[in-house]
């Protein structure tokens, strides 16, 4: 669904894992049509891949889920609607996206967050769908400043996933 004007923005994406299917200590590479990834990936995954991996699995779900795409929330929301309602006329324009100045602010070099990150997300059912593949990977997603968004929040101190993760 990306066009031109549409691209990740962000160079650099591989060196963070941005296809989220990278191998760590523990040697597997979750895929997202397999719902929960392995806890050992969960632990080994930046904050950058497990939110990737998030967007993967929302995007299973006709949820077009996008990291570090265009530099304005309005105007890069009102593209993706513009793209999913040419391609699904029928579709309520779901959407869920970061933008690349905050992907530039809030993420280390090697994909943790080191400040909470603002996302974006348009559509019925957004935030219980969003929560879930969020708790999929050990994340959380509080409300954010605007009611448009919600905010992922760094981990504070050492990182043990839930039970049942």
């Amino acid at each position: 669904m990306t066009e031109p004007a549409m691209q990740l923005g962000r160079t650099g994406e591989a060196d963070r894992g941005a296809a989220a299917v990278g191998a760590g200590s523990c040697g597997l590479r979750p895929d997202p049509a397999h719902g929960a990834p392995p806890r050992c990936w969960v632990i080994d995954a930046t904050d950058w891949q497990r939110l990737e991996y998030a967007c993967a699995v929302l995007r299973r779900y006709a949820i077009s889920a996008h990291p570090a795409l265009g530099a304005d929330p309005e105007t890069t929301g009102d593209r993706l609607r513009a793209a999913i309602l040419a391609r699904f006329p029928d579709a309520d324009g779901a959407y869920l996206f970061w933008t690349v100045p905050d992907d530039e602010a809030c993420f280390t070099p090697g994909g943790q967050l080191r400040a909470p990150l603002t996302v974006y997300r348009h559509g019925s059912g957004t935030d219980p769908a969003v929560r879930a593949a969020l708790q999929l990977v050990a994340l959380t997603a509080p409300p954010g400043p605007r009611p448009d968004t919600l905010t992922v929040r760094p981990r504070s101190g050492s990182f043990t996933p839930p039970d049942g993760i």
